[in-house]
């Protein structure tokens, strides 16, 4: 993974990922440049990228915008950019101290195939614990749409969690939470 999160190209420098850490690479030219990369993208859709360099230099820093962006907005500097999905070419003289802010602003979505039916956030899977609520998890529910979109409500996260979710279903209110956090703890007698 961390392989392809930033990765160097004759142009310049390819960021896929938005996960927290300091990736440091060369410049087309040979230049030392550290990448510094903060933010919430897991459970806010949002990132920074602080660049640090000794010369300043042009080449061209891409950025993949994710498919589940939803008006994405980027600023370089404080300056907003045009985003669109995909890979933004960013050309332009960088220098120390530059930053790159994106907001990609994710929902929960509802993913269909082959019959079945899962949860998405952005990036993440949504999931249902039986841990965190009564009753049979698998069963089937049948999502309420208002204007053809799901009708959600973002709760605080509890221990353990990145995102926590209730999805409002025909049955009352579905409660998800990211995947990684389901199933942490031993199943206890009720």
């Amino acid at each position: 993974f961390p392989l392809i999160a930033v990765m160097a190209w004759e142009k310049g420098l390819v960021l896929n990922q938005y996960n927290g850490g300091t990736v440091t690479a060369e410049t087309p030219m040979g230049n030392p440049v550290t990448l510094r990369v903060s933010g919430y993208f897991a459970d806010e859709g949002h990132a920074a990228v602080a660049l640090s360099l000794n010369t300043p230099e042009t080449f061209t820093l891409r950025l993949r915008i994710p498919a589940w962006s939803h008006e994405p907005t980027l600023t370089v500097n404080g300056e907003t950019q045009a985003v669109e999905v995909g890979y933004l070419d960013l050309t332009r003289e960088w220098k120390n101290g530059d930053t790159v802010t994106l907001d990609l602003h994710p929902e929960v979505e509802m993913q269909t195939l082959n019959g079945k039916v899962a949860f998405t956030f952005g990036a993440l899977a949504l999931a249902r614990d039986e841990q965190k609520e009564e009753g049979d998890i698998e069963s089937s529910v049948t999502p309420v749409l208002h204007n053809g979109r799901l009708i959600v409500n973002q709760l605080n996260a509890e221990a353990g969690e990145t995102v926590r979710f209730t999805v409002k279903i025909e049955e009352g209110d579905l409660l998800l939470t990211d995947y990684a956090s389901c199933g942490k703890h031993w199943m206890e007698e009720r």
